[in-house]
């Protein structure tokens, strides 16, 4: 029977899931652009005056969407349409500026049509990048980007779902209460559990310095605590009988927060990956552990529907990357749980087959692939897959296991990129399968740790302090190349995220360092605040 109701509070839950206020909602175009939409790809050739057997016959704007009709001059049958929305709100496979997605949809599929799709497409983007006409026909000249992410919707589902697991989370108690003939609950506080509490709350406080939407977001996030403790609460009564109360779940809804958001109206996806997640805590072990990664796990269930149908999730890539010594700090902070639990080896692996798969890639032309210094992808291989409980226990085992996390996010990466689809997943994917294999390779590294032995005085799992600063050196020496620090300012540059207004953009590689200095040096923290206290 507790099985049971833990079970239907579940699946009304995530029955209640998806909301009806679509990410267009959010936005709003002003009419009388047309003809400054049409001055923008007239590079394109496509004017209605033109000779081309195919033309722009029609422009409109529909709420925050652009449409632009394509006929045979003088003929009322539609051929083909290009539709500009704002990014945000766009399947993940859509081409994409700094403002605007484009989709298209061909209706005569000719030679022709086709290259006037792909003419109209190109222009768009080019004008998109250059700032044009697309954020100033936007109400109140808002960023797509601009999204309300503590709507009172956001905000008040995750209550109603806290209000709803409450109530089982009452029933299930009174069952466990009357079975033991106490109310089984314990409380502990354990140092594994607020060290990554701490370390995620200087992240998101570091980060909410150069983007306000991190604290428009606390509300929600805070919002998803009282949520994920009504869920180990839940998950706990029903399979341990007993619920032990500390910080357990912070990190792990924190954790979440750093790479999923939901869009505004579609709280539920935020909802459904930490209730994976607490569910397979509880439910899926190896022995008195669990043994996937929670949150690890939430998020490749979102990554895995997402292949097959777009999610209306957030990509933070570009924003994470947005405070300029992220990945400096980030490295700093991992320093405390990889000297307290010995997890050093795992990111020294992950980061030398990133580099070295990126390097060999780069060299052939073939993809310019995942930089193991940059923010986004350096938090999940510093920090999020070094959970002590889901990864080997010997030193080569986890060095291996590293190895492994690194070429599938960059092999993931690179076949996702290919397929035109989004690689935002590509960072967690893999996880949850390294996981299962944990004592595999522990076994693996068994052998080569004998092989280790004979080439090196000290193997890898008797040296940690050796591999701790193998690791600080890899990432210094990476983060000290001026090409990679400049590369993610270039690509902030291109973006509406540091400089809302066209104008203020810098194209220049040098203007944009003398405008940002932190962003152009490795470990400028000392830059930062002088430019904070002017």
């Amino acid at each position: 029977m507790l099985r049971r109701s833990v079970l239907t509070s579940l699946l009304l839950l995530l029955a209640a899931g998806p909301a009806a206020d679509p990410c267009l909602a959010q936005y709003r175009m002003r009419a009388g652009h047309e003809a400054e939409l049409l001055q923008m790809v007239k590079p394109a050739g496509l004017a209605p005056e033109s000779n081309e057997p195919v033309v722009i016959d029609a422009i409109s704007i529909a709420d925050a969407e652009v449409h632009f009709r394509l006929t045979a001059p003088g003929q009322p049958t539609v051929l083909a349409s290009v539709h500009l929305v704002p990014r945000a709100c766009a399947p993940a496979t859509a081409r994409s500026g700094p403002t605007f997605a484009i989709t298209s949809e061909v209706l005569s599929d000719t030679p022709a049509v086709r290259a006037a799709v792909e003419r109209l497409t190109q222009s768009a983007l080019a004008a998109d990048s250059s700032g044009a006409a697309f954020s100033k026909a936007l109400e109140h000249g808002a960023s797509p980007e601009a999204l309300d992410v503590q709507s009172p919707r956001r905000v008040g589902f995750t209550f109603f779902a806290v209000g709803l697991l409450g109530v089982a989370v009452a029933a299930a108690a009174f069952r466990a209460r009357r079975s033991a003939g106490r109310l089984p609950v314990r409380f502990e506080l354990r140092v594994p559990h607020a060290i990554p509490s701490v370390l995620q709350l200087v992240i998101f406080s570091y980060w909410s310095l150069y983007d306000p939407m991190v604290r428009e977001a606390a509300p929600a996030i805070a919002a998803q605590v009282a949520l994920g403790y009504a869920l180990d609460a839940l998950f706990s009564f029903g399979v341990r009988k007993q619920w032990v109360v500390g910080l357990g779940p912070v990190p792990i809804v924190l954790s979440t927060n750093l790479f999923l958001w939901s869009l505004p109206g579609h709280p539920w996806v935020n909802v459904l990956a930490l209730t994976v997640a607490f569910g397979s805590k509880a439910l899926l072990r190896r022995g008195e552990h669990h043994l996937f990664n929670p949150s690890a796990l939430g998020m490749a269930v979102i990554g895995f529907a997402n292949l097959f149908h777009h999610l209306p999730y957030r990509d933070l890539a570009e924003q994470f990357a947005l405070a300029p010594n992220m990945t400096e700090l980030i490295l700093l902070l991992a320093l405390v749980p990889q000297w307290r639990l010995g997890t050093q080896t795992v990111s020294l692996g992950a980061f030398v087959a990133l580099t070295s798969l990126g390097t060999l890639f780069y060299s052939h032309d073939l993809f310019a692939g995942l930089s193991p210094a940059w923010p986004p992808m350096f938090l999940p291989l510093a920090l999020l897959i070094s959970d002590p409980a889901t990864i080997p226990r010997t030193g080569p085992g986890r060095f291996l296991f590293g190895l492994a996390y690194g070429a599938l996010a960059f092999l993931g990466s690179f076949a996702m990129t290919m397929a035109d689809h989004t690689d935002y997943f590509s960072k967690v994917l893999p996880l949850p399968l390294l996981n299962l294999a944990r004592d595999r390779f522990d076994r693996w590294g068994g052998r080569v740790h004998g092989a280790l032995a004979l080439l090196f005085r000290h193997p890898l799992d008797a040296s940690p302090r050796l591999a701790i600063l193998a690791f600080v050196a890899v990432v210094v020496w990476r983060v000290s190349n001026p090409v990679m620090k400049q590369s993610t300012l270039m690509e902030l540059e291109r973006t509406a995220l540091l400089h809302p207004e066209v104008a203020d953009r810098h194209w220049d590689r040098e203007q944009a360092c003398a405008a940002h200095p932190p962003y152009c040096r490795p470990f400028s923290f000392w830059d930062e605040l002088r430019l904070r206290r002017r």
